[in-house]
């Protein structure tokens, strides 16, 4: 027998050897794409040798998995190192998953929801060749994970399909990385342990086959030190640490030419806290009340709520200001209108605070015949919008009231949506009564549960043709108009005093017929929000179910726009942008169609995107049909997102008539790459491992601008679509602070050819002296700068003032409004003045290279 037939029979033996551990393996199913995966076995297989690395080729393949296995693939690889050369005693690990779209789809014809057991790991032999035989049925999302010092780990995502019986990864090459190891001390120097420590890398997302693992974390020992787990690129990283926060720089730069860092974190002594006990009049202790610090500097907060024993503890944030901390009280359960704010020092341990018992209500609830409903449940729902109990909405007694009556405790001032909910068997539809508790003392109220509400709608085009399978939702508006406030289902928090929301109660999909019995309370008016798909979304206001006729709404069947992407070669760029091969777009659907008309409009809106959106995406091969587009005129674009990353694409501008097809081709040459390599200066020097981005220039600012980080020397290169783009840098000030930079130029990548250019931005200063009333210094001043125009540029909050009533500050050159915010001990959270500025806002127009000054003079009222 010659040694190529016994490699053969050696590979079909191993084949079954591995098939049998993947049956008799784990019997767990595993999560969805998305969710947590199967954790990997210990055990290591070594299948790198020759006769046990897998086939050799295609044809070796077919005849070693038969016929009946074909519910079986071999997924196989390569490690090799940048000269070509196999690498050995790679650990390889394979995880997967199904999608839950996949799952739907088995389950219409099967009675068991698909299984996936994962492979041990296994370690790549000295030829570096690796291989697994799974079972993929359905179709199976895996990840694998390569990992051997001194290379960088690297991981990809890989879908493997029952028709497929070979997916072969092709040669992985492995880089050297930078292994990182350290000590985590305090500020006085002492070693902390169960430090996590995490380094995120910076900069763009890489669409290789295989990507270097993008993150990595390790709890600190006894001793402080930590040694990370995956072998990283260089680069530049931000740095994180939990629970203590960092006063060390947040992020490092790894160097090509190192292969081990050792770098000591400084973290924050462990926090300096309040203590404290809430008891009521009698000295008994008060749960679930909220007590807060609000003088932390604008639009920072601390909070802890009173546990069954009255007790609380409040941290003192990292950087917090100095000085006593203020205490504020809020409580669902108890009477706090009266309880003025104390300062504590921190530190305090001892800490009581006192509040009275709120008063409690009492309902009977009756049918429309007056006798007793006795299966209810209560839930008493703040509308007081500084209220920070998270469980405020709770049930606050549920079950059988004897003769309808039920007693609910926690009754406070203030306003209240009063909700009662019934078993759906009973048919009465829940009640909303919303009233004001004006004073400390028990109140009584009579309510009537009434039977649900049914009332059949019709929904037909303008010319009488049926809408089937539109999407309709009725909603509890609370009283104020739909317009496009976001859809919310079993959120009571977030409903009756949040203009931004409003609540679900009734959802459903029309017949042939166009035709759909809504179901709802029926003494007050709803609101209608009909979706699509098959025409162009409507929200009606004051829909009443209690009207015993039909409800015939039409609609306008809008635009619709029919095309594919070209030229072909485009479509192909686009595969490979998003991580595909062979022209096939990885993923359930293709990349996704974008309508906009500027910055702040777009379709579909935020509260019309269920049962739209999926609409908008091309089919396998690029092709597009997408129907009830709003008639105008909308600038189109494409955005292609896999694994989290996104990229938009500009494209090109339609104009659509009601009722009509236009049929236009995106023509995305845009997509057809070339190459940048760029050098970022500010104030012209270097701007080093620091981040920069570009926006493509016919897209609006709200989307996903590209991002990379620069070397040592500033420079970064980009590898991507042609076309114009806009840049600006952002610039790290401080732990809390970045600010960003435009660019005023653009920038110019043209196909098939590398660009050379010099990305300069320019700063200024200003330097602004705040005093008091008195006409003294005022320290710890918060101020914010906001742009004139949000072109690239965000707000910016200023340094605190110092002792001495400065604020020197680095800003972009652009015109700014200045705001001076009132100190946090005279900002009461219920006041419409809590995000007034303490002076009349001023205007600054700074100069490149110049320093600007002012002085600002505070009134009394602004609390310094």
């Amino acid at each position: 027998m010659n040694t190529r037939t016994q490699a053969l029979l050696a590979s079909i033996l191993l084949t079954g050897i591995l098939a049998y551990l993947v049956s008799v393996g784990s019997s767990e199913v595993a999560p969805s794409v998305g969710s947590s995966m199967e954790t990997s076995s210990e055990r290591v297989v070594d299948v790198g040798s020759a006769s046990a690395a897998g086939p050799e080729s295609p044809d070796d393949v077919d005849r070693a998995v038969p016929d009946s296995k074909r519910d079986e693939a071999t997924i196989r690889g390569r490690c090799i190192d940048e000269s070509g050369r196999p690498v050995a005693g790679c650990v390889v690990t394979l995880r997967g998953g199904y999608d839950e779209a996949t799952r739907e789809r088995w389950a219409k014809t099967h009675d068991t929801a698909p299984s996936w057991s994962m492979p041990e790991r296994v370690m790549s032999g000295e030829d570096g060749r690796f291989s697994w035989v799974v079972r993929a049925l359905p179709g199976v999302w895996c990840a694998v994970r390569i990992a051997r010092e001194p290379y960088c780990t690297m991981v990809r995502s890989v879908q493997v399909h029952f028709t497929e019986d070979v997916v072969d990864l092709g040669d992985i090459t492995m880089r050297r990385g930078v292994k990182v190891v350290g000590r985590v001390v305090d500020t006085t120097g002492q070693a902390r342990s169960g430090v996590r420590v995490s380094l995120w890398r910076e900069g763009r997302v890489s669409f290789q086959q295989f990507a270097h693992i993008k993150s990595t974390e390790s709890l600190s020992a006894e001793n402080g030190y930590f040694e990370l787990r995956e072998v990283l690129e260089a680069g530049s990283y931000r740095l994180d640490t939990s629970p203590l926060a960092r006063v060390s720089a947040n992020k490092i730069s790894l160097a090509s030419d190192e292969s081990r860092v050792e770098i000591e974190i400084r973290v924050e002594a462990p926090p300096v806290t309040i203590r404290g006990k809430v008891i009521d009049p009698l000295g008994k202790p008060a749960p679930r009340v909220t007590v807060m610090v609000t003088d932390l500097g604008a639009g920072r907060a601390r909070s802890a709520t009173s546990g069954e024993d009255g007790s609380f503890e409040v941290s003192k944030p990292s950087g917090g200001p100095a000085g006593d901390a203020r205490l504020r009280v809020y409580a669902d359960d108890y009477d706090v209108e009266d309880v003025q704010p104390i300062d504590v020092v921190w530190g305090s341990d001892d800490v009581v605070l006192r509040v009275q018992h709120a008063s409690e209500l009492t309902l009977r609830v009756t049918d429309a015949r007056g006798a007793p409903v006795e299966a209810y449940g209560v839930r008493l729902v703040s509308q007081q919008s500084h209220n920070s109990n998270q469980d405020r909405a709770r049930l606050r007694t549920s079950g059988d009231h004897e003769g309808g009556l039920a007693v609910v405790k926690g009754l406070t001032r203030g306003s209240w949506m009063l909700i009662v909910e019934f078993p759906k068997e009973s048919e009465f539809t829940t009640i909303r009564h919303p009233f004001a508790c004006n004073e400390r003392r028990p109140m009584h109220l009579e309510l009537t549960a009434r039977p649900i509400a049914g009332r059949v709608v019709r929904v037909v085009t303008r010319s009488g043709t049926a809408v089937a399978g539109t999407r309709l939702r009725v909603c509890e508006t609370f009283g104020k108009p739909l317009g496009t406030r976001q859809l919310s289902e079993h959120n009571w928090n977030a409903n009756g005093h949040d203009a931004r929301h409003t609540l679900v109660v009734f959802e459903g999909v029309t017949d042939d017929a166009g035709c759909l019995e809504l179901r709802g309370p029926g003494d007050h008016g709803l609101g209608l929000a009909l979706l699509g798909p098959g025409h162009v979304p409507i929200r009606i206001d004051d829909v009443r179910l209690d009207v015993a006729t039909e409800l015939v709404v039409r609609v306008d069947v809008g635009g619709t726009l029919v095309g594919r992407i070209v030229p072909p070669e485009a479509w192909d760029a686009i595969v490979r942008m998003a991580g595909g091969t062979d022209g096939e777009y990885p993923g359930e659907s293709g990349p996704r169609l974008l309508f906009y008309k500027d910055q702040h409009t777009h379709w579909p809106t935020h509260g019309y995107r269920t049962g739209v959106t999926d609409s908008l995406h091309t089919d396998a091969e690029g092709r597009f049909e997408i129907r009830g587009i709003p008639p105008g005129f909308w600038k189109v674009g494409l955005r292609s997102s896999v694994s989290g990353c996104s990229r938009d694409l500009a494209v090109t501008s339609v104009d659509l008539i009601e009722g009509q097809t236009v049929r236009k081709d995106l023509d995305l040459t845009c997509a057809m790459p070339g190459d940048l390599e760029a050098t970022v200066l500010i104030d012209g020097k270097p701007f080093g491992t620091g981040i920069v981005y570009l926006y493509p220039e016919s897209l609006d600012n709200s989307h996903s601008p590209l991002n990379f980080t620069t070397d040592t020397r500033g420079r970064f290169r980009y590898h991507g679509p042609a076309g114009t783009y806009r840049s600006a840098v952002q610039k790290t000030l401080d732990r809390h602070r970045q600010s960003r930079l435009p660019f005023a130029g653009t920038v110019e990548i043209k196909r098939d050819r590398t660009t050379r250019m010099t990305i300069a931005v320019a700063t200024s200063r200003l330097r602004v002296r705040v005093l008091n009333a008195a006409g003294k210094p005022a320290s710890d001043v918060r101020m914010q700068l906001t742009p004139e125009t949000y072109d690239l540029v965000s707000p910016f909050s200023l340094s605190p003032t110092d002792s001495n009533g400065i604020s020197d500050n680095e800003i972009a050159v652009v015109p700014w409004f200045l705001h001076v915010h009132r100190s946090p001990r005279v900002i009461d959270p219920r006041n419409p003045a809590w995000n007034g500025s303490a002076v009349p806002k001023r205007r600054i127009d700074p100069r490149a290279g110049e320093e600007t000054r002012l002085e600002i003079r505070l009134p009394a009222d602004a609390g310094y």
